[in-house]
């Protein structure tokens, strides 16, 4: 049986990683330069390595997320940060396409603030659904969908995103 502890040096804001036996004898350290790190989880993988997650605040980017992986003998420390965190959309949103009006192709794009099951589809003026372009779970963020009408005739449709609870749709013309 071994443990590991995370802590930090007084005067300095590195992450160290102490592994112990039982005994309380250390089998390694190694440290990661971090600049106001906090880590809030550690988990052990199943390679017999480290992963700790956490968040990394930085005078030049603010509060990221960090990531930090160990082998099982504590060398081959990588990292990982995730910066701009503001940068997720603050609600969902489904951008008019672009072009529009359009021939053969355009492209739509939108955008959910958590991860969500999502449906893009087109509709006719008649409410028919004659495409199905995105479906299944996507991650927070912004998505990007191109939409190839070549079998499609002239005309107006719609297009809808279903994410969770959010629905919105939008009109483009398909003009050949």
């Amino acid at each position: 049986m071994s443990f590991l502890s995370v802590g930090y040096r007084r005067g300095d804001d590195d992450v160290w990683l102490v592994k112990t036996d039982a005994t309380g004898e250390v089998m390694w350290t190694t440290s990661y330069s971090g600049s106001s790190d906090d880590v809030h989880d550690l988990r052990q993988t199943s390679d017999g390595g480290f992963v700790m997650v956490g968040t990394r605040n930085d005078a030049t980017t603010g509060q990221d997320v960090l990531v930090i992986k160990t082998d099982a003998d504590g060398r081959s420390v990588s990292f990982v940060g995730i910066a701009d965190q503001d940068e997720l959309p603050s609600g969902f949103a489904v951008s008019q396409n672009y072009p529009n009006p359009f021939n053969p192709t355009t492209t739509i794009s939108y955008e959910i603030s958590s991860a969500s099951a999502v449906v893009l589809s087109v509709y006719d003026v008649l409410g028919r659904r004659v495409l199905t372009l995105d479906q299944g779970a996507k991650p927070a963020g912004s998505h990007e969908v191109s939409l190839d009408a070549a079998g499609l005739p002239s005309g107006m449709y719609l297009y809808r995103l279903e994410a969770g609870d959010y629905v919105q749709a939008r009109r483009m013309v398909l003009l050949r």
